[in-house]
């Protein structure tokens, strides 16, 4: 394979993938406002939050980073709650997420069909 047909693979239009971020893009909010949730934040600083919790996931291609910042976050406020906890949060809204989307996947394909 040449380097044009490598560059057209890499940015190749894939639903499958397109719909794997946007559930981590929805988990990744969940999960925030859950954790700002847990902080006490304000609806004004909740917003913020959320923004750094997606953007700690862009630092490491696994869970560590957003869970890391995460975990963090709650022990500096004084919330003690185990890294097994989180990440028991974090596939609950991971399903949610997975639902969510699919849920609105399905209305889209739907209203195209009309």
């Amino acid at each position: 394979m040449n380097s044009d047909e490598q560059v057209k693979d890499i940015f190749r239009f894939d639903p499958d993938r397109v719909q794997r971020y946007k559930v981590v893009l929805r988990r990744n909010r969940l999960f925030g406002f859950w954790a700002g949730e847990q902080l006490g934040m304000l609806s004004c600083e909740m917003l913020d939050y959320i923004a750094s919790v997606v953007h700690a996931d862009l630092e490491e291609p696994s869970d560590l980073d957003i869970l890391r910042k995460v975990h963090g976050d709650l022990l500096a406020f004084g919330k003690m709650i185990s890294e097994a906890d989180l990440r028991a949060k974090l596939a609950e809204v991971q399903e949610q997420a997975r639902h969510e989307m699919g849920a609105l996947s399905h209305r889209q394909d739907i209203e195209f069909q009309v």
